[in-house]
């Protein structure tokens, strides 16, 4: 269909939005007006959608677009007339965009949107974070991108078509699904499947493939409904059973039951109730499923089928068209035996239920009894303490307020005196009374209720149900106590919501976000404009702007705002000063804020409170506004760089100076004199020749500050650029650049003297001993009370020969700092194995110099850290959480980082294969071949392990590890965890622990495969004795004895005391001759491809071992009589 016809629908469906949005916001939520109008629509809107996939509609600049394609003038004006685009512009939503998935809640949420008011999208700080609450951010998007399959739909489609392949098991083509569906009618094709229907074991397959098929793509929809193909679909079946299958009705259906009832879920199975099922098949069919469903998933599907006719036969007209098709098949449903089974089920249900809450109603009231008098063992009972709210609100509304008090005085002595579990309830009541008196307005039993609850606020340190309602009983009260002019009471509470939420106060990550959701959701911001009006009012009372600085996210946004729309200077400064105060917390709402339009002096405002609240990752958000067209908000935005960049000013500095202005430019070449190094000597030498173009005073001071800039840099690179520069005698760059050319030059020279000099040759290690005069000779003897030591140098760089230099001169001290210097540069430089080596070469030259020796070993942890891949850390976050800082540093250098295109073999079947294999990106299948075939064991996604069972249990891989498509993937080789056995000992478990966890132990240990049998086993308690082979066959000097576990035709096991890892190790792969007892003239010959270890001193590992030739069954059962 054209694009004309698509906007032309997609027009028509965005009235019945507009018509849905406009009644709610004029009609009664229950009136008929609502209900048909968002009937109408959401109908509309799904048919739509049926046909076109999706619908899009966008409005950016004044044009409207639909489909992503502008639309013409008339459709424009009328687009500008439905209500709701007003609504959206208002918002400053410029797409709406609804696929497939789109379903009943989304469309109630949508139209939520449209009805909300301006005070409730205030409320939670503007339009956005509107949105992103209701979670439609996908409908509403900020920017939009083209649609593709999401996991979770991929992850579905996968199921079901491995599924459909079983269902068909290679005996279905589509071309008899078609035919089943009514696509296809061709005499060939029904010729075809005719034939496959002379039999109920042909025919199961199609059927059950057809409609579980057809029940797929009901689900997929999510709306329920009698499908037409679905009932079509039998009533072809029935033709087909009557002519070829002899009308064998009952046969047929119960051998596609059997394939079919397995694979359904629970919304197959409401699905398939709410069908039709016309003809004799259809019926049996029908019967014969129910009759077959596992009664959980059936109960299930009964109580909410029931529910939906509930609500259809109390509804007008029916209810909706879904709830109607559900109400008919649950009537159906309700005629057979299992539904007649479930009814009789949930009445016992519910007259136990009814005797059990009149036996609770006792308790409790017993419980209530006993606390009143003092006895607080009524609270051990849980019951007691959730009904504990519900009973102080009964005696206070008839007028009983002393026995509720007691009770609470109680409850709060309780509190304070018990420990353990009895304490955990008396908190969980407090947090239930304080919630049901704030219900009733009883603030003056809460104010004294206050301290016990803050100090539980205090001490919790795992989220727990209570938690969350004593720190939202305290924000009420905090509330009313700031309206009530309460200020000690409010600051008090303020306090400790503000030290948790800024971690002044250690606490889980989890209970800080339950503190920020529930004070973000309930600032006032008529109270806090209230506050702001106050902060304009001199003399300044300090404690006013500590109210609103402490009130998180809502009230930056609300101080942010008020700071870019305010015009009065001072108001201004004074706003900067209370969001500064507000501190890191503030960045993400600066990060927010920032890229939106507003006043030049916002955006300079904006960049200078990063600038005292932000740290370096902040610094590319800045790096645009260097090109501002307001000069301000480029000087700004520099100051801000050059504070947050840190150690990388000279890197940042760079990637603008390209951009930047020519003002801007010398400003910046200036700061780069601060850090200058050889990185800036080619960036600035082009610059100098761009120079060339530019004319006047700015000029001449941007080539003064190149030539000062690259002067300050100390490298030698840079000579010959201003040396070219002094040789043109300013006739091209004017007289200031020659001289200060002339004087950057003088600099160099100076520091460069050394490197310039002639290099000499550099000596072995040996003890230096120079000829002298002999004058001389006893002189210096005199002076020397020991042979000067030269090095053996550890890397060839003029560095470390200059530090050998230094020692020979005496020079020690300025040794050690050359050395140290060096350190660090080979640890920034990621070559940590010569860091190491340096360092143990500081320890040589001075033992004693421990802060070098400490700092030397800093920078190399340091430089580890800092060498981390950032997406690496984020997949494997669980894991590194696990390890402390010298673990991970040292685990993360030991990985092996390997890329493998598609189809690529990671490893071989049989390959005696000891790493451990981190899958970054991409999967990873592992299979193993039978005769021709690949089977499939098992996939392997990003963030997942295989090979643990080789790495972890000693043995050869009897898989193979092949890449579906690009992968990345780290690696862990065993020699690396040797190394780390004495120092750091713990690493190993932890990964071992790690790896069971994320999987169930036998999933992992036998993703290698090294459990898969192919012969059954049998027991084989007998003394053996295995005797290895050299490499030419012939008998060594070697053997181990030991007691026999198993034996197959295939290779035998056995248990031997091997104590040491790397001793079994050595076995692997080992040509091995078997011993059996009172058999010792027949060999059994062999390879051990497994030696797991049974962790216990006592009985050591188990050896495997896999027989060149198969036995036959009589040597099998001579063998196994002994055992």
């Amino acid at each position: 269909m054209t694009n004309g016809a698509n906007q032309q629908e997609s027009l028509e469906v965005l009235k019945l939005i507009n018509a849905a949005s406009t009644a709610l916001r004029l009609y009664p939520l229950d009136s008929a007006r609502v209900r048909n109008s968002v009937e109408k629509a959401y109908v509309g809107v799904k048919s739509f959608l049926r046909q076109y996939k999706q619908l899009r509609f966008s409005c950016k600049d004044g044009v409207c677009r639909l489909a992503g394609l502008a639309v013409d003038k008339v459709t424009q004006e009328r687009l500008q007339l439905l209500t709701f685009n007003d609504l959206l512009q208002k918002m400053d939503l410029t797409e709406m965009v609804l696929e497939r998935s789109f379903d009943r809640l989304t469309f109630k949420k949508i139209l939520s949107v449209f009805s909300a008011t301006p005070e409730q999208v205030h409320k939670v700080g503007g339009s956005r974070a509107f949105i992103e609450q209701l979670q439609l951010g996908s409908v509403f998007p900020e920017k939009y991108v083209a649609p593709g399959e999401s996991e979770e739909e991929k992850a579905r489609r996968q199921k079901v078509d491995g599924v459909l392949q079983k269902l068909a098991a290679n005996k279905v083509n589509p071309d008899d699904l078609h035919f089943l569906y009514g696509k296809k009618k061709s005499e060939k094709i029904k010729k075809q499947i005719v034939q496959r229907f002379q039999t109920a074991e042909g025919a199961s397959h199609c059927i059950a493939a057809a409609c579980y098929s057809l029940l797929q793509i009901l689900l997929k929809e999510k709306s329920i409904s009698a499908a037409p193909a679905f009932s079509n679909m039998l009533i072809r079946v029935d033709d087909l059973v009557q002519t070829a299958g002899d009308g064998k009705y009952a046969e047929y259906a119960a051998k596609t039951v059997l394939l079919l009832v397995p694979v359904l879920d629970a919304p197959s199975v409401a699905m398939f109730l709410c069908q039709q099922y016309p003809g004799s098949f259809g019926a049996v069919f029908y019967e014969a499923v129910i009759a077959a469903v596992d009664m959980s998933c059936l109960d299930r599907v009964y109580r909410w089928t029931k529910e939906q006719h509930t609500k259809s036969v109390s509804s007008p007209a029916g209810g909706s068209a879904q709830m109607q098709v559900v109400s008919a098949g649950y009537e159906r449903f309700n005629q057979t035996a299992k539904a007649k089974q479930l009814t009789a089920s949930a009445n016992i249900r519910e007259l136990l239920a009814k005797t059990e809450e009149s036996r609770k109603k006792k308790r409790v009231q017993a419980g209530i009894e006993a606390l009143a008098a003092g006895n607080m063992e009524g609270l051990k009972n849980r019951e007691v303490c959730i009904s504990l709210p519900a009973t102080i609100a009964n005696l206070l509304k008839h007028d009983k307020e002393a026995l509720a008090a007691a009770i609470i005085q109680n409850v709060v002595n309780g509190y304070r005196e018990e420990k353990g579990e009895l304490r955990e309830r008396f908190a969980l009541a407090i947090g239930g009374v304080a919630e049901k008196l704030v219900q009733l307005n009883r603030w003056d039993w809460l104010e004294k209720m206050t301290p016990v609850c803050l100090a539980r606020i205090r001490e919790t340190e795992v989220q727990e149900p209570g938690f969350r309602q004593h720190v939202q009983a305290m924000q009420d009260v905090m509330n009313n106590a700031w309206k009530k002019g309460n200020n000690d009471l409010a600051e008090q509470i303020l306090d400790i919501f503000y030290y948790i939420r800024s971690k002044a106060f250690e606490k889980p990550e989890t209970l800080r976000k339950v503190i920020a959701e529930i004070q973000d959701e309930n600032v006032d911001l008529v109270l806090l404009q209230a506050y702001l009006d106050e902060c304009f009012i001199r003399p300044v009372r300090e404690i006013i702007c500590k109210k609103i600085t402490m009130q998180g996210p809502v009230a930056a946004r609300f101080l942010l705002d008020t700071l870019i729309s305010t015009d009065e200077r001072s108001d201004r400064i004074r706003l900067l000063k209370l969001l500064s105060e507000i501190g890191e917390g503030l960045v993400p709402v600066l990060l927010e804020r920032l890229p939106d339009p507003m006043p030049w002096y916002g955006k300079r405002n904006i960049i200078r409170l990063l600038t005292e609240t932000g740290s370096e990752k902040n610094v590319p958000v800045v790096l645009p506004y260097m090109t501002h067209e307001d000069l301000r908000v480029q000087q700004e935005s520099l100051q801000c760089i050059i504070r947050l960049s840190k150690n990388k000013i000279g890197k940042s500095l760079l990637q603008v100076l390209p951009e930047v202005s020519l003002s801007m430019k010398i400003q910046v070449v200036k700061n780069l004199g601060r850090v200058a190094d050889i990185s800036v000597v080619r960036p600035l030498t082009d610059l100098l020749e761009e120079c060339k173009v530019y004319k006047g005073e700015e000029r001449d001071e941007l080539v003064e500050a190149i030539c000062r800039t690259l002067g300050a840099s100390g490298t030698k690179e840079a000579i010959p650029v201003l040396q070219k520069v002094v040789d043109g005698a300013g006739k091209v760059l004017g007289r200031e650049s020659y001289v200060s050319a002339q004087h950057a030059l003088e600099t160099l020279q100076e520091l460069n003297k050394k490197q310039l000099k002639p290099k000499k040759p550099r000596a072995v290690a040996k003890t230096v001993v120079q000829k002298q005069p002999a004058k001389e000779e006893a002189a210096a003897v005199e002076r020397t009370s020991a042979p000067v030591v030269s090095y053996e140098p550890v890397t060839d760089s003029e560095e470390e020969t200059a530090v050998y230099e230094l020692l020979a001169k005496d020079k020690l001290e300025g040794a050690k700092r050359a050395l140290l210097a060096l350190i660090e540069k080979s640890a920034r430089t990621q070559q940590f194995k010569k860091a190491e080596a340096l360092r143990l070469r500081l320890i040589e030259i001075d033992s004693m110099a421990l802060s070098d020796i400490i700092q030397a070993a800093e920078y190399i942890e340091e430089a580890k850290t800092a060498g981390v891949d950032e997406n690496h850390i984020i997949i494997w976050s669980e894991l590194y959480d696990l390890l402390t800082t010298e673990e991970f540093n040292e685990f993360y250098h030991a990985l092996v980082h390997e890329k493998y295109p598609l189809e690529k073999i990671i490893v071989n079947q049989g390959d005696p294969q000891w790493r451990l294999f981190f899958v970054n990106k991409g999967r990873v299948k592992l299979y193993y071949q039978d005769k021709d075939n690949e089977i499939l064991v098992k996939t392997i996604s990003s963030g997942q392990v295989f090979g643990g069972d080789s790495f972890f249990n000693d043995s050869v891989w009897t898989l193979n590890a092949a890449s579906m498509g690009s992968v990345e993937i780290s690696t862990l080789s065993v020699d690396k965890v040797r190394e780390w056995t004495e120092n750091y000992p713990a690493l190993e478990p932890k990964i071992q622990d790690y790896c069971k966890r994320v999987s169930t132990e036998q999933e992992f240990f036998q993703s290698s495969g090294a459990n898969r049998r192919t012969e059954e086993r049998q027991d084989f308690f007998v003394s053996v004795s295995m005797e290895l082979l050299k490499e030419d066959g012939t008998s060594s000097d070697s053997t181990i004895k030991g007691e026999g576990s198993d034996i197959s035709c295939g290779g035998l096991s056995f248990i031997s005391r091997i104590s040491r890892r790397k001793h079994a190790r050595m076995l692997l792969g080992r040509s091995v001759k078997v011993l059996v007892e009172q058999d010792t003239e027949t060999a059994l010959e062999g390879r051990v491809v497994a030696i797991r270890n049974l962790y216990s001193a006592e009985l050591g590992r188990s050896v495997h071992v896999s027989f060149t030739e198969k036995l036959d069954e009589a040597r099998l059962s001579a063998l196994t009589s002994r055992g």
